[in-house]
């Protein structure tokens, strides 16, 4: 395994892909294409598989970008060596590029990143039990009060903040869009749940403060269901972000 950071792409056939699901049933009540992913990079690439990730849905193909300290060359090697199925998967299209090292994360960068903005109360609330993992903006609003307005993009900036600290500065965060998704998840028993969780992208600039604690965060990703394709904060100097 390589000691840097790469930034994957790889490609799936939309079609395929969705064929491949062993278990229609699963899908029934909500079609999580985060947790179709996360299934596909297990069974090709097990624990070199790459995390976090961002889903880039186009007409009929998927294109998932992600972090790993793997290279596209050791990825195909490991999926070989797996024997793992490859239907839907477009390997012309699987390439990799090393990050910046360390020492040179000191400048500032525009970012993009998916992110599920939850929390767990800390507290028994006149909604929300104590021990709850619910939207930051409905636990604002919470605390706020009925008659007192709650702003949804100042509420996820605070969020971003709080989880960049030590890491870089945000010299920016706005929030690009917004929607509720229906995500699939298994509990310790292996039983089914579907969760109903805020699905954002915010868009923004940021000031490296501390380079190894920003690539670590590069590697970890931000927030909760980073596994799942929420998450990964991809940068650019210039250009659109992604390889």
């Amino acid at each position: 395994m390589s000691e840097a950071l790469h930034m994957i792409r790889i490609g799936y056939s939309t079609e395929k892909l969705f064929r491949s699901i062993r278990d229609p049933d699963l899908f029934r009540s909500s079609l999580d294409l985060g947790y179709l992913v996360h299934c596909h990079f297990a069974e090709q690439f097990g624990t070199a598989a790459p995390a976090p990730f961002f889903i880039d849905e186009k007409q009929d193909r998927v294109d998932v970008l992600g972090y790993s300290g793997h290279s596209a060359e050791e990825l195909v090697r490991e999926s070989r060596n797996r024997r793992a199925g490859t239907d839907g998967t477009s390997w012309q299209a699987l390439v990799s590029k090393p990050m910046p090292a360390a020492a040179r994360l000191r400048d500032t960068y525009a970012y993009r990143v998916r992110i599920c903005p939850v929390i767990r109360k800390l507290r028994e609330g006149p909604v929300y039990g104590r021990g709850a993992e619910i939207d930051a903006f409905l636990a604002a609003s919470e605390m706020a009060g009925a008659d007192l307005p709650v702003d949804r993009e100042a509420v996820y900036r605070d969020w971003m903040t709080s989880r960049f600290q030590g890491a870089a500065e945000l010299l920016s965060a706005g929030l690009v869009s917004f929607r509720r998704s229906r995500l699939v998840r298994f509990d310790a028993s292996r039983k089914k749940r579907t969760l109903d969780r805020p699905d954002a992208t915010v868009e923004g600039v940021l000031r490296v403060k501390d380079p190894d604690r920003f690539a670590a965060l590069l590697r970890q990703g931000i927030g909760r269901h980073r596994a799942f394709g929420f998450g990964m904060v991809l940068l650019r100097s210039s250009g659109s972000p992604g390889c």
